[in-house]
């Protein structure tokens, strides 16, 4: 994976605006691999130096506006020469991961149940969807995630389930900038979690192994707050339903 310079940053900040992202994970296909979708829209000044980045296992297509093929070269999606509004999207196989980055999927031997958690630390949002991965790109985000039978999908926004798929804006950046006393979010939400149903509990001694796992790591504070969120909220109706 190339890794993004001081200047590149620079660079594309200055090539691109009003960014947004649609992210469609679907974790039905076992215990390797997963589809991500995104769908990005954004404003390109015309200034050299924008590119997308994905770190996947396999890039089925990239479409720029429904029709321009676009290609991968290592963990990079080239759009030099564009100026206007425009929107891409991008659809991969994209790799879980056992060492936290990403999307990290992990059997507890506590309860022998999937848990999987998404971390977009420092430059590992790449790893799960298409974007300018930095964060001084900011941009709303629209979430959706499938999951398996059984598992429950919270994020650090609440959402709700409709056809077996969970769904989550983030209102804040949602909203028209000039009319919005809040700055836009990063890139990517900050935390998800797919758990079994039932399985989070308020208690940090009576969580399952890998949630105590989980808080011993400073970099993973992140998918912290989101297990205690699905644990308070387990008790609220409105939030979960009952399979």
């Amino acid at each position: 994976m190339r890794n993004l310079t001081q200047q590149e940053a620079a660079a594309r900040a200055r090539a691109v605006r009003d960014v947004s992202y649609d992210i469609e994970l679907d974790l039905t296909h076992g215990e390797v691999w997963y589809w991500s979708t995104t769908t990005v829209r954004f404003t390109a000044t015309g200034t050299a130096g924008l590119f997308l980045e994905l770190d996947c296992l396999t890039m089925v297509e990239a479409l720029l506006d429904g029709s321009t093929h676009l290609q991968l070269l290592g963990n990079r999606i080239a759009l030099d020469g564009l100026q206007g509004r425009h929107e891409v999207k991008v659809v991969a196989r994209c790799g879980y991961t056992r060492t936290g980055e990403g999307l990290h999927r992990f059997v507890d031997p506590a309860d022998d149940r999937v848990y999987v958690y998404g971390n977009a630390f420092l430059d590992d949002a790449q790893r799960f969807l298409a974007c300018f991965d930095q964060p001084d790109i900011k941009a709303p985000v629209r979430l959706s995630v499938t999951a398996p039978d059984g598992h429950l999908v919270r994020s650090n926004a609440r959402g709700e389930e409709t056809d077996g798929r969970w769904s989550a804006a983030y209102p804040h950046a949602l909203r028209p900038r000039e009319k919005s006393a809040h700055a836009p979010l990063n890139r990517v939400p900050s935390s998800v979690v797919c758990r079994p149903m039932n399985s989070a509990k308020d208690s940090l001694s009576q969580m399952p192994s890998h949630h105590r796992i989980v808080t011993r790591s400073p970099n993973h504070m992140c998918a912290i707050s989101c297990a205690m969120t699905c644990a308070r909220s387990r008790r609220a109706p409105s939030v979960v339903r009952e399979r």
